[in-house]
């Protein structure tokens, strides 16, 4: 399945901590650009069209579309853009959407009218990088009408204790991805926090992916510096832990 970034908006505001050393905050800074200014995108592609009108750019039915990474689809401040990049997303059904937000609190008011029970073909995870995000966004996720739930420990800042949950909640969450952090000040993850949300995934029959060790990687005592993020996924690959029940 093809993997494709869409970002109809740019520019985030930090909200929690694992926004603290934020990868889009990095780069924009980099580039002397405020972070905190949200604006719109211009993609690479129309969803509509299929193709870019300058770069003939196809988007193949079937591919999975990640939205929003370098901001957050459920920002106040993008109100005014949001019901058409929900338009094309209704126009294209053949694709897969996969939406991340640190706002779960936010979605109910901002889903299109016609939604439902959720749409078949789009999946929204909540940013879970510690217990108090965990124990504060899975219920609120867990309680929307959605046909596709994740959790994204990511970065993972420590043990993440999901057995405070309650079942019913824990119960409608199908994928949960893990992974480090990364840049020169990125907080380290431990082999056995990823272990021990696994172990959790296993018992519960929730898909786990590892996707990525982060630049800091302590296991079995030793701390491994991964600078190179191609690296760091096939690490993660290598390390054999991801699991599929569906």
């Amino acid at each position: 399945m093809d993997r494709i970034m869409w970002n109809p908006w740019h520019g985030c505001i930090k909200v929690s901590e694992g926004c603290l050393n934020c990868y889009m905050y990095q780069q924009d800074r980099e580039y002397g650009v405020d972070p905190k200014d949200i604006h719109q995108n211009k993609t690479r592609f129309n969803l509509l069209t299929k193709k870019d009108r300058r770069k003939m750019y196809k988007v193949e039915s079937g591919s999975l579309v990640m939205v929003s990474l370098s901001s957050d689809f459920f920002l106040p401040e993008a109100d005014q853009w949001r019901e058409a990049a929900w338009e094309q997303m209704r126009a294209r059904r053949s694709l897969y959407y996969h939406i991340i937000t640190k706002r779960p609190e936010l979605i109910a008011e901002r889903l299109p009218p016609d939604w439902g029970d959720g749409w078949n073909n789009v999946m929204i995870s909540a940013t879970c990088e510690n217990t108090v995000r965990a124990v504060e966004r899975i219920p609120v996720l867990a309680d929307l009408p959605l046909k596709h739930r994740g959790i994204i420990c990511a970065p993972m800042l420590e043990e993440i204790n999901l057995s405070l949950l309650a079942d019913k909640h824990i119960s409608r969450i199908e994928r949960i991805g893990c992974s480090g952090e990364n840049g020169p000040d990125a907080r380290p993850v431990h082999h056995e926090w990823v272990m021990s949300l696994r172990a959790f995934c296993q018992q519960h029959c929730i898909d786990f992916d590892f996707f990525q060790t982060g630049t800091n990687y302590i296991k079995d005592g030793k701390h491994y510096v991964i600078s190179d993020i191609a690296l760091q996924k096939e690490q993660a690959e290598k390390a054999g832990l991801n699991l599929t029940f569906s």
